[in-house]
């Protein structure tokens, strides 16, 4: 369940007391700081920490500097033989974070028009996929990348999560076509369809993101059927909610990770992998020092973001409401001063 050194979710989605123990947590009275906030407890002292050292005092971990590849880095890495499908993909930042290790994105799929804009301003070349998911099959992937079934490494999706969002409507708008981005569409379903395109592409390895308000209530339930779907289709599945701001990303985010790993794989020794957290976090101005504040004009300053910013990993920020009403935000930022 939870390492208490760390405070760092790791939750076996197979065990029902465990997630009992997270719904506990999770609860239906606390859904804005369980989505919004996302608070764990910080790592134990220093002196604890088994790390490796980089220079400095001798039982003091450095933290090294925050960096991201840059884009154009990354489109002139040399290519691993790595291939990945990637579905409900936005703007591109899971498949980035596979560009940034050299893998090869063969297919990219994305409805939202926005989202392929910004995804292909910064990977044109990418061969993407406009429609909706429901109208793709596998033997469409498969003919457009040129593979058989069973030859893509890994296919990775973060089908829609605001249906199962503690800070949403959840059941009660399950069901629904209402907006979504700059578009009109249901997307309670569309777990289903990723589970779908897993089972006719067949690939060695497929990872799936959502929200950890699918593994309380009356979500579960839908989870665990998805779940055995995949195991159905061939593949030994595991999940763990992992916290993003101990993973190297200034932003205070939960989100439940699925693998599944192909069963002959499994039965050649592979097995399932998730990564250790940090023992120091990012904060906003580690990522954006010029950064002071940020409000909104539904909400004011955001919680821990009225008097600085920058010591503390950022919460989630919201885009628009449930009525799809968009939040307009304002930075203040540092100017530099004229001399």
């Amino acid at each position: 369940m939870t390492d208490d050194m760390f405070g760092y979710e790791a939750v076996d989605v197979d065990d029902d007391a465990a997630l009992d123990e997270l719904a506990a947590e999770i609860s239906q009275d606390d859904m804005d700081a369980a989505e919004a906030s996302a608070t764990v407890k910080k790592p134990a002292k220093e002196d604890d920490l088994q790390l490796g050292f980089m220079g400095g005092d001798m039982g003091k971990p450095v933290k090294p500097p925050y960096w991201i590849t840059p884009v154009a880095e990354c489109q002139g890495m040399v290519k691993r033989q790595h291939t990945l499908v990637s579905t409900f993909s936005g703007c591109g930042g899971a498949s980035l974070g596979f560009r940034m290790d050299g893998w090869r994105v063969l297919y990219v799929n994305e409805f939202i028009e926005a989202a392929r804009e910004s995804y292909l301003a910064n990977f044109p070349d990418t061969l993407m996929d406009p429609r909706d998911i429901r109208e793709v099959t596998a033997d469409d992937i498969l003919e457009k990348i040129g593979r058989e079934k069973g030859d893509v490494d890994v296919l990775e999706g973060s089908p829609p999560c605001a249906s199962f969002s503690m800070a949403g409507k959840r059941e009660k708008a399950w069901g629904e076509v209402k907006a979504y981005s700059d578009t009109k569409q249901r997307v309670d379903d569309l777990f289903w369809e990723f589970a779908r395109v897993v089972e006719g592409v067949q690939p060695r390895i497929f990872v799936a993101e959502n929200v950890p308000g699918l593994l309380i209530g009356t979500a579960r339930p839908i989870l665990k059927a998805i779940m055995q779907r995949l195991r159905d289709a061939g593949y030994a599945v595991s999940g763990r909610i992992l916290e993003a701001q101990w993973l190297g990303v200034p932003q205070r985010r939960r989100r439940l990770i699925l693998q599944g790993i192909r069963r002959d794989l499994v039965d050649a020794g592979h097995r399932h992998a998730f990564p250790d957290p940090l023992p120091y976090t990012y904060t906003i101005r580690d990522a954006l020092p010029w950064v002071v504040r940020l409000k909104s004009d539904a909400h004011g300053y955001f919680p821990g973001m009225d008097k600085d910013a920058g010591d503390h990993p950022a919460p989630t920020i919201m885009t628009q409401s449930e009525s799809g009403a968009l939040y307009h935000h304002e930075v203040e930022v540092v100017r530099p001063v004229a001399i």
